[in-house]
């Protein structure tokens, strides 16, 4: 499979993010960001653990905003993608296929994605450091500072595929065309294995992303997954009512 010169840009600088390109399919960019330009606000690290308090405990808000101060020097935050045109939605599989890969979505997702023109694959990576930050405090002694900190690692990597969202929504609404959310092997029914697709449709080393046989991403910091463009497709809220994994990050993101 051959694919366009990858471009390698600090997206601070960038205010045309994709305008530029008149053939869709040909999008292929990987962006690096500030840890500020995503920083997770106090309020969402304490919703990632579940506390609902109003952070009266002084110790918690306090280690949070100790960690927030330190996670900038922490992180390398990567985002890759590509857009790929949809050749087909095959209904009786609940699958889409990209050139040669077939993605067996699975029901929830297959009914979000059906409709779309293209699918934007995409890895983002809060950096290896970052990933391994909690253990640095499990070796001192310290899990609950290890805690918080995994719970910060794991925010700003969330908040840097929210960053893509976004852009790629704005994007895309000034040539007419509508996003999806994003979806995730691992979420929604959609197996995991399905990441060693997602990969083999993004650059060699995409934003330094490695897959391991289990499909687990390293650094452990990182996501992968797709977003549906198109005219008629839209966002709707997580069809968490039918779904089974109670663990899942969607359950309490906003």
């Amino acid at each position: 499979m051959s694919y366009v010169t990858l471009s390698k840009y600090n997206a601070a600088e960038d205010t045309n993010m994709i305008e530029n390109t008149d053939i869709l399919f040909n999008i292929e960019k990987e962006v690096s960001l500030d840890f500020e330009q995503i920083r997770p606000a106090k309020e969402q690290i304490l919703q990632a653990i579940h506390y609902h308090d109003d952070c009266r405990d002084d110790v918690v808000c306090d280690t949070i905003k100790q960690l927030l101060r330190q996670a900038g020097e922490k992180a390398d935050i990567r985002i890759g993608y590509k857009l790929y045109p949809v050749l087909k939605a095959e209904r009786q599989t609940k699958s889409i296929i990209l050139e040669q890969t077939v993605l067996e979505t699975k029901p929830i997702i297959f009914a979000q994605l059906h409709k779309a023109d293209y699918l934007l694959i995409f890895a983002a990576t809060a950096g290896a450091q970052i990933s391994r930050w909690a253990d640095e405090y499990v070796q001192q002694g310290d899990p609950f500072t290890a805690y918080l900190a995994d719970a910060i690692a794991s925010e700003t990597v969330e908040r840097a595929a929210d960053w893509l969202e976004v852009r790629i929504g704005q994007q895309m609404a000034k040539k007419g065309l509508n996003i999806t959310n994003r979806y995730s092997p691992g979420y929604c029914g959609w197996d995991v294995s399905e990441q060693q697709k997602l990969f083999s449709l993004l650059p060699e080393n995409c934003c330094g992303i490695r897959l391991t046989d289990s499909s687990l991403m390293l650094p452990i910091k990182s996501v992968s997954g797709v977003i549906g463009v198109g005219k008629t497709v839209r966002k709707t809220a997580y069809k968490c009512a039918v779904c089974d994994k109670e663990d899942c990050y969607l359950r309490r993101r906003p």
